[in-house]
């Protein structure tokens, strides 16, 4: 995870939580260097369940692995630039691994 989860709080107790995960893939380039290419993905999670602990469960650093749908979300920037956004809409988690301790725990 790249940064600690941001929860944005409705109405009548429910919220929404937004994070972001990396994701990496290594693959060798015409030389034969060992290239590794990065790329960060923004994840919403409307599961109320989930968001009820999920902030408390995982934290930057954490190693996680994310189940949902992928979604286009069409958007104004501040300049009046029409923009779309990806974001994952997170259905399932669970934690592998914590900057804070190395044990398995299942969200």
């Amino acid at each position: 995870m790249g940064a600690d989860p941001e929860v944005v709080n409705l109405d009548n107790d429910r919220k929404v939580i937004h994070y972001t995960v990396a994701t990496s893939e290594t693959r060798s380039d015409k030389e034969g260097n060992l290239v590794k290419q990065t790329q960060w993905h923004r994840i919403t999670s409307w599961n109320q369940g989930l968001n009820n602990f999920l902030p408390e469960k995982i934290k930057k650093g954490d190693l996680v692995y994310v189940e949902g749908k992928l979604n286009y979300r069409d958007y104004t920037d501040k300049q009046g630039v029409q923009r779309t956004r990806p974001e994952i809409l997170q259905s399932k988690e669970l934690r592998l691994t914590s900057f804070r301790c190395n044990q398995r725990e299942s969200l």
